[in-house]
């Protein structure tokens, strides 16, 4: 694979740890945390290129022409390890932590480091999080080890008091960042027309916004959902029938949007002025709906649709799942 290209607002986080690096005081043990789709695994990959690259440039960039930088391109390079959850909603057990520790005997064999990378790293399981451990306890000297975690309070304190953390805030529209998130938006996405949309449904995260814009036909579905559930909850729409058409949809996406929608309609139900929403494009029939509903049977609802990515992955009826939390919406009023 190759190197990622950087993004603006990694900018810092960049120049400090290249810097470290430089006057040989980077941490053996970093954790990469904020929320998702601000790119850490992006960072961390770029990260891992230039330090197992022979010949970097002043600013970290890797040379792209190097035997350890072929060997990262053809994803080959002895070291380097990657570890991640099998697939989504697994753990990251603990005989992929014990494969690591056995390939972690050796002097590295092109350059200065072994790189291990850990995406989800919150994801291990106790027995895996408990064998970590030991080698954070006893780290080799040349091996650098970087967790990435969007849920770093999931982490063992043990694990996260033995790692520097590298915190990766979501780029703020007012500062510097931001507008080089948005300009970066603007330029990779080919729709300004929905960009702040798009940024506003994803929280700000450049990554989501840009999956969301890219994926074509993906905030037409939102779209059409949204008016959908609207309908539904002034009862103009069946729920059991609203629930088999949503089976189509992505579940990671619905969860995403029902829940904003939940939480812009119970701000808009408790403030009377409001800067910022999920949902700006829909804000004045969510202002009209939000007056309309018992802020505690939706804060209770809220509650349950947080878990419905999850609760969807582990249901065996899905359309069940759906219809119970659709004919509860129902009952907002």
């Amino acid at each position: 694979m190759e190197s990622p290209a950087p993004l603006p607002w990694h900018r810092d986080n960049w120049r400090r740890l290249w810097s470290a690096r430089d006057s040989q005081r980077l941490p053996h043990a970093m954790l990469l945390r904020g929320p998702a789709g601000i790119g850490k695994r992006r960072f961390a990959e770029r990260l891992a290129a230039s330090l197992l690259c022979l010949a970097p440039g002043p600013g970290g960039e890797p040379c792209g022409e190097c035997r350890g930088c072929h060997l990262y391109r053809v994803d080959t390079h002895p070291d380097l390890i990657r570890l991640a959850p099998p697939e989504t909603g697994k753990p990251i057990t603990v005989d992929r932590i014990r494969d690591y520790c056995l390939g972690n005997v050796s002097k590295p064999q092109l350059g200065d480091f072994q790189v291990m990378l850990m995406f989800a790293a919150e994801q291990m399981n106790a027995a895996a999080a408990n064998a970590f451990l030991k080698t954070l306890e006893e780290p080799a000297s040349d091996a650098l080890l970087i967790l990435c975690s969007s849920r770093p309070e999931q982490l063992p304190a043990t694990i996260r008091s033995r790692c520097q953390a590298v915190v990766f805030a979501t780029p703020d529209g007012a500062s510097k960042a931001g507008e080089d998130a948005r300009a970066w938006l603007g330029e990779v996405s080919g729709e300004p027309e929905r960009l702040d949309t798009a940024l506003a449904i994803s929280a700000g995260a450049p990554l989501t916004a840009w999956t969301l814009l890219r994926e074509e036909g993906r905030l037409a579905e939102r779209d059409q959902a949204l008016r959908a559930y609207l309908k539904l909850l002034d009862r103009r729409v069946d729920p059991v029938a609203l629930a088999a058409d949503w089976l189509a949809l992505d579940a990671d996406w619905l969860s995403r949007w029902w829940s904003g929608w939940l939480l812009d309609l119970a701000t808009l139900g408790t403030a009377t002025w409001v800067t910022r929403l999920f949902n700006p494009d829909f804000r004045v029939d969510l202002q009209a709906m939000a007056q309309t509903l018992d802020l505690a049977r939706l804060h209770r609802l809220l509650h349950q649709v947080l878990k419905l990515r999850v609760e969807l992955q582990q249901q065996l009826n899905k359309q069940l799942l759906l219809e119970r939390l659709l004919i509860e919406s129902t009952n907002l009023k």
